[in-house]
């Protein structure tokens, strides 16, 4: 099975030796701005952590934990507010070694939507759990990091909880050896 995923990352087996160059556990902090996408989707804040294991030096692992608020401004729908935490097991991988080192990532997992209507009489709760994945990409550099991810989440309810988010973070461990 591992020598399929290493043809898959065209890769060669030696690569999958644990880090040389990076200390293999962090943990990101990070928070930025989201954006609701669809018709009168408008920004809100977005504020992250994740743990990471480097099994070598250009693959991490991790579990993201996520919370992101959005706003429809106009709409007669269902939400007027959402907010969603998510959970999702991550998966970057870096393409050199370099001081600053630019990154494609997929994380998969369960995003728990909540959505509020203030302005309509029957002020409605909505709260489902759907899955969800994540598509980023950025860069690092010393112990910060600079990324864009896109949310994708499954509907429900007719609640379209997509959203995209500009991120800037810092770790704690990780770096050079």
């Amino acid at each position: 099975m591992m020598l399929l995923v290493a043809l898959a990352l065209g890769v060669n087996a030696k690569s999958f030796a644990q880090s040389e160059t990076f200390k293999a556990f962090k943990v990101e902090f990070s928070a930025g701005l989201s954006w609701a996408t669809g018709k009168g989707g408008a920004g809100d804040a977005v504020i992250a952590m994740e743990p990471k294991f480097a099994i070598n030096d250009k693959l991490t692992f991790g579990l993201r934990l996520e919370t992101a608020g959005r706003s429809y401004k106009g709409q007669d729908r269902l939400g007027e507010q959402e907010f969603s935490g998510s959970y999702m097991a991550t998966g970057d991988y870096y393409f050199n070694t370099n001081g600053l080192r630019p990154f494609a990532s997929l994380g998969a997992g369960v995003m728990s939507v909540s959505a509020f209507n203030t302005e309509r009489t029957d002020f409605v709760i909505v709260e489902k759990d759907v899955l969800a994945f994540a598509p980023r990409a950025g860069f690092e550099t010393g112990h910060f990091r600079l990324g864009v991810e896109y949310n994708i989440a499954t509907k429900s309810y007719g609640l379209n909880s997509n959203y995209a988010s500009l991120k800037f973070g810092f770790f704690l461990g990780g770096g050079r050896k």
